[in-house]
C-alpha cells in the first residue's frame, strides 16, 4: 500500500529540506515527485514607490555600478561621510 503526503521543502544541493518533520525511520527508502511552483509565485510584490524607483534606475546600469563601486571604497576607506541637508 502507498501513502502519498503532500511536503514543501527547500533543495540545497542533493539534499531535499523538508520544513515539517516526517515520522519516518532512518533509511526508509521513499519516492519523491518534484513539482516547482510557478517563479511568479516566488516573486515579491514591490510597493510602488519602489518599483518605479527601480524601473528608473535601469537604465543607469553604469552608473550605478560607478556609484557601488565609490561606496564600497569610501566605506573601506573609511572616509564616507554623511551630507548636512543645509
Amino acid at each position: 500500500m502507498t501513502t502519498l503526503t503532500k511536503l514543501r521543502g527547500v533543495v540545497h544541493g542533493r539534499i531535499i529540506e523538508l520544513h515539517e518533520d516526517i515520522n519516518l525511520p532512518e533509511g526508509t527508502e521513499i519516492t519523491v515527485d518534484i513539482a516547482v511552483p510557478n517563479v511568479a509565485e516566488n516573486v515579491a510584490v514591490l510597493p510602488p514607490e519602489l518599483e518605479a524607483v527601480c524601473g528608473a534606475l535601469a537604465d543607469l546600469g553604469d552608473e550605478v555600478d560607478e556609484f557601488n563601486r565609490w561606496y564600497r571604497e569610501a566605506r573601506q576607506a573609511d572616509t564616507c561621510r554623511e551630507i548636512d541637508p543645509e
